[in-house]
């Protein structure tokens, strides 16, 4: 039985682009920072050579965190990051005025699947965004 949820773990190329990100759009700040490599990390992840900057990022509204993890060294394997891919795929934040988010990032050139759309039952509006690693981020606004 677990008793809470850590964080999100998301490999990204460029942590700075992604830290600003996940700070300006949605909130988060940077909780811990971490430069990994040894036998350790080589262990764990199953990796040769693992050499990684970590930085962890806390919810304003949680205990949640994202976890952005570059490789130094150690290599990155692509994959074809579609939203329908198997295994996970994206994770959801609630916000507040999704229409007036949404043309504040499109203006900054955040690639969206869709504009926003209201549920069929119209309890949220929902729309997804690609943060700057290709991660999907579902953005819900409660209506009711």
């Amino acid at each position: 039985m677990i008793v809470g949820i850590r964080h999100f773990g998301i490999v990204v190329r460029d942590i700075e682009q992604s830290i600003s990100f996940y700070r300006k759009y949605f909130g988060f700040e940077i909780e811990k920072e971490a430069d990994e490599q040894g036998s350790f990390v080589e262990q764990i992840l199953s990796v040769d050579c693992a050499h990684l900057r970590t930085i962890k990022m806390l919810s304003p509204v949680s205990e949640v965190m994202v976890e952005l993890i570059q490789y130094l060294a150690g290599g990155v394997v692509e994959n074809n990051n579609s939203i329908n891919q198997v295994g996970p795929t994206h994770f959801a934040v609630t916000v507040e005025n999704i229409d007036l988010l949404y043309a504040q990032m499109v203006s900054e050139d955040v690639a969206f699947l869709s504009e926003p759309v209201n549920s069929p039952d119209n309890y949220a509006r929902v729309a997804f965004c690609r943060a700057p690693e290709g991660t999907y981020i579902e953005m819900v606004e409660l209506l009711s």
